[in-house]
């Protein structure tokens, strides 16, 4: 469970840091979200998935807004 909270903080935090760069598409978006799950890894040496990432794309994909995994930051897309 703590890890699972570990986790869930560490994705929002990390994606915080690229909310200052705009996705423009779903894959734009899930990219930027496997980069940032990388350098928070990389800093806490903390195990996260980059599955929420893939699961925010597939979902972006049928909405056109990629929904950052963990923060649940909002970003249409113009290119799904």
């Amino acid at each position: 469970m703590h890890r699972i909270l570990f986790a869930a903080v560490i994705l929002s935090t990390s994606s915080a840091a690229w909310g200052q760069r705009q996705p423009t598409s779903c894959s734009m978006g899930a990219q930027m979200c496997k980069e940032s799950i990388s350098a928070a890894r990389d800093s806490t040496r903390v195990k996260t998935n980059p599955a929420g990432c893939e699961a925010a794309a597939a979902e972006c994909m049928k909405t056109g807004v990629f929904v950052g995994p963990g923060s649940g930051i909002r970003w249409p897309v113009a290119k799904k």
